[in-house]
């Protein structure tokens, strides 16, 4: 039988600017996100066809979040609009317990934007293009992830690129490369969920 999740459980968390490894939970703040990956199509019509045919092309990922407004988080994202070093993003769908689906790359932030309304509470929403693969791996349970090389980023703030679809990261040396490199998954004290 199919095992659903409840939105409410979704966990995103975002790096410093310029690092793979610590992560501030943003969950807390958050209302909704949208992690579309798309795939590019060439088209390989010629004279002759009858109907149109393609190739596969460039795997491609963004997201997208909206939440609600507080003075601490919006000089978090502020910090982090338009840096030239891409930011770490871990995406757990269905929640970060052990075992729980994530999603784990570096993006640039495009957009941050706040709204306010007389009848409303003020609110954020904030928009990031993903820079190479992305890792699609579980959560452990333990207060540590990791980070493939294929997705991390370089001393010099240039993401490492790799030319594999995300799920060769499931392959025996993608194992070996997410145990070489071990990182924290905490959030500073007042951005810590209770």
């Amino acid at each position: 039988m199919p095992t659903f999740r409840h939105g409410k459980l979704s966990h995103f968390s975002l790096g410093t600017s310029g690092s793979e490894a610590v992560f501030t939970n943003l969950s807390p703040y958050l209302t909704d996100v949208q992690f579309p990956r798309p795939v590019d199509v060439a088209e390989t019509s010629t004279f002759g066809t009858t109907a149109k045919t393609y190739v596969i092309g460039l795997y491609s990922s963004a997201f997208s979040f909206t939440g609600r407004y507080d003075e601490t988080i919006d000089g978090y994202l502020s910090a982090l609009l338009g840096s030239e070093k891409p930011v770490a993003f871990r995406y757990g769908p269905g929640g970060s317990a052990s075992g729980r689906r994530s999603y784990l790359g570096v993006a640039y932030i495009t957009a941050y934007d706040m709204q306010g309304g007389v009848g409303d509470m003020v609110g954020i929403s904030l928009q990031a293009q993903v820079t190479g693969a992305v890792d699609d791996s579980v959560f452990t349970g333990t207060s540590t992830a990791t980070v493939p090389a294929s997705v991390a980023v370089s001393a010099s703030g240039e993401p490492r690129m790799a030319a594999r679809s995300s799920q060769a990261s499931r392959s025996p040396a993608a194992a070996a490369l997410r145990k070489s490199c071990s990182v924290l998954m905490a959030a500073p004290p007042d951005l810590r969920r209770d």
